[in-house]
Order: structure tokens, then sequence, then C-alpha cells
């Protein structure tokens, strides 16, 4: 194969050892934070907070929006080593998150304020939610504000610092949650929220602080700017619907599994779905190392033409899907002594819940695959549509097979809902490469 030339698969190597590094970590970190947070609060609190969080998750379709929208244009730039062009669109960004989410936050304090809005996040044993949904609200969305660094990292080939910096967010959390137990305050869904909720902003707070003074002093967005107020509305215009969209439709088919569980069986079921849900989310978390950085380098790549480098990129990501395959059936094996040994008590999980989260898993591995390559492509028309589709089908599908196979239907109907993408996307792909030659 000829030799490619690309800068962000130079850097590869290197990035994959660190994100491997820290991501093992986090792994490590994000099993004691649902293990801790079961112990400290109780199966039930902690499924109503899943499914707040999965509420909550919703709202960073906008930011992810802008994110992909810009993404693309950011990496151009950067491998252009237009500076100042990249502090133009991250300061853009950063307005139109700051002006969005404030907006949104002061419309919902309202809702939840006014109305019982709040009785979706209500348990048998879980009732008195409105206080603690109104400050998860208002905290998390300052978080998504701050969170947008994270995809200028991406966006300048440095995916390694993205996991070193969510390996500090869980520290923070866990810091949190210690403290709060050591304050002897009586254990509540709202002490719950505010570990989960104040962590990750006093985070990504201060991470965005040191980054632009330091390694990205040079892209260090001026928000305030009168200037950059008049780029925000030229450079509004060229947001892209299909990433949007997109992003809507996958939260929608991942985010509302918990609020259907939660209403039409109960918390603690909410809670063994999210714990077999992260058990096997170790099968995204060790892909994602892998194609994370992919986004950036396809996208260099497209933008130069440059075939080599896509194809030599695409078949090493299907060579690393047969690996995870591997280890995904390992992980259903051991499930459920791992889930006991994990949780340190018995969930009574049911082994078809874990096979289906494992094909789950693989499936969207798969889907991203090809799915990351058409984004950086801009790319975007089919599988918009087909992600449209997937998600309108997926809520009355979860709610018509839980009836039949309690919360093992919910995950079932994701993976019918993603199947047309599973086959259509790859066929995308290659009519897309014959276009580079």
């Amino acid at each position: 194969m000829a030799e490619v030339e690309n800068e962000g698969l130079q850097k590869l190597k290197g990035v994959l050892r660190l994100s491997f590094i820290y991501k093992g970590i986090n792994v490590f970190l994000s099993f004691l934070l649902v293990r801790y947070t079961i112990q400290f609060a109780g199966k039930e609190v902690y499924g109503v907070w899943a499914t707040i969080l999965a509420f909550l998750t919703w709202f960073s379709v906008i930011e992810s929006g802008i994110s992909n929208s810009f993404r693309n244009r950011i990496t151009a730039y950067f491998s252009e080593k237009k500076y100042n062009a990249i502090r133009v669109h991250v300061s853009s960004a950063y307005q139109l998150l700051t002006i969005v989410y404030f907006s949104l936050a002061i419309v919902f304090v309202i809702i939840i304020s006014a109305t019982p809005f709040n009785t979706l996040f209500q348990s048998d044993n879980v009732v008195n939610t409105k206080f603690a949904l109104v400050i998860s609200v208002f905290l998390y969305f300052l978080y998504f504000i701050f969170h947008y660094l994270n995809n200028v990292l991406l966006a300048t080939h440095q995916a390694e610092k993205t996991y070193l910096f969510l390996l500090i967010q869980n520290v923070v959390v866990l810091l949190f949650l210690f403290i709060l137990e050591q304050s002897e305050l009586e254990v509540s869904l709202l002490l719950v929220c505010l570990a989960y909720t104040m962590g990750p902003l006093v985070s990504w707070l201060g991470l965005n602080i040191f980054s632009y003074k330091t390694f990205l002093f040079k892209v260090k967005p001026e928000v305030l700017e009168v200037l950059y107020f008049q780029k925000t509305g030229q450079l509004f215009k060229q947001l892209t619907p299909s990433f949007f969209i997109m992003q809507f439709f996958t939260l929608l088919i991942y985010s509302t599994d918990s609020i259907i569980i939660l209403n039409y069986l109960n918390g603690v079921e909410v809670a063994k779905y999210n714990v077999s849900f992260k058990y096997f989310n170790i099968i995204t978390v060790l892909f994602n190392l892998v194609l994370v950085p992919y986004w950036a380098i396809f996208s260099e790549a497209y933008y130069k033409k440059d075939h080599e480098s896509v194809k030599y990129s695409i078949q090493r990501l299907l060579k690393n899907w047969t690996v995870v395959l591997v280890f995904a059936i390992i992980l259903i094996i051991v499930s459920p002594y791992a889930y006991s040994l994990w949780i340190g008590e018995e969930m009574d999980i049911p082994i078809s819940l874990s096979i289906l989260m494992a094909v789950s898993a693989l499936l969207t591995a798969w889907v991203n695959i090809f799915g990351y390559y058409l984004k950086s492509a801009n790319l975007l028309s089919i599988q918009t549509k087909l992600l449209s589709l997937a998600g309108i089908a997926n809520i009355p599908l979860s709610i018509f097979l839980i009836s039949y196979f309690q919360s093992a239907g919910v995950i079932l109907a994701t993976i019918v809902s993603i199947l047309p993408l599973v086959i259509v996307l790859p066929l995308q792909y290659r009519t897309s490469l014959k276009t580079l030659m």
C-alpha cells in the first residue's frame, strides 16, 4: 500500500497509547461511581438520577450540532495553520452556546416550577423531584457550554486530552460524593444530582481556563468582543442542520430508554438496565478509543482527496471491530459474576438483557465506523434520513416490546431501529470512496 501522509495518522499511535491509559482509568472510575452511588443512595435513587441524566443528555444535541458543524472547518484550518480563523469559529461557538443554553435553562426552570413536569422523574419511593430537577437542568446546561472545549481538542488532533479531561471530571464527581457522604446530610436525590452536575461544571470551567492559557493559547476565544458577535451571526447561517437532526434522533434512540422503563416498570428496573448498559458500554468505550481520532483524520484526508488514507483507516477500524466482537462474547459469558463483583450485591439481571446489550453495542460500533467517515466528509443526507426513521420508530417499538420482554424489549427495539443503518452506510462508504480515486 502507498505510504500515507495524513498528519493525524502519523500521530495516531501516540494518541492511542495515551488514550488507552486515560480511558482505562476512566472505565474503572465510572464503574466505581455507579457502585458508590448505589451504596450511598440506593438503587431507586440511582435509577431516578439515571433517568434525569438521560433527559439532560437530550440537550447535548445543541452542543454536538454546533461542534460537528464547525469541526471539519476547524480541522481544515488547523492543517493549514490558520489559527485566527479557528479563533473566530471557537469564539462564535461559545457565544452561540451561551445564548442558547441560558435561554433554555430559564425556560425549563419556569416549566418545571409551574407544571407537574417533574412527575415524569418520580418512582415509588422518590417523589419530591422538582427542586432536584431544577438544579440539575441549570447546572448541566452551564456544563454544556464549557464542554465545547472537547470539540476543539478533537478537531486539532488532541483526542487523548479529551480522555484525560474526562478522567479529571470523574475524579471531581467522586470527590463531591465523598464530601457529601462525610457531611452527614440526609441521603437524597438532590445530593446525588448536585454531585453529578457540579462536578462536571467545575471541572470543565477550570479546564477551559487552563487550556486557553497554555497549549490552546493560539486559538483562545474572545467571547465578549463585538467583532465576534458580528461573526457569530454570519457563522450561524453556516451551521449544518443535518448534524442537529442526527444528534437529536441518536439521543432519542439511546436516551429515552430510562424514562420508558421508569414509567412502565420502576426505578429498580432502571438501575438494572443502566448497570447492564454501563457494563457493555465497555465495548463502546474501547472501540471509541480507536475511532474518535479518526474523525479529524477522515476530514483531513477527504479535504485533500487522499483515497489511500481513507481506505487504510477503514480497514484498520474493521479489524479492530472483529477484536471487539470476540471481547463482547467474553463479556456475556462472565457477566453474572461481573455484575455481582462490581456492584457488591445481587442485581438479578436477565441474561437476555446482557446478550441484547452486547449486540446493540457491536452494531453501534459498526455503524459508527462508516458514520464517522460520512460525517467528516459532510455526506449526511442518507444517514440523516435513516437516523430520523430509526428515532421515530424506536419509542413506540420500545413501548410495544416492553410489555412482552420487560426492559430487554427496550434495547431490542433499539437494535431493530438501527438495522437499516447497519446495512446502508457501508454501501454509501464504498460509493463515496470511488469519487476520491
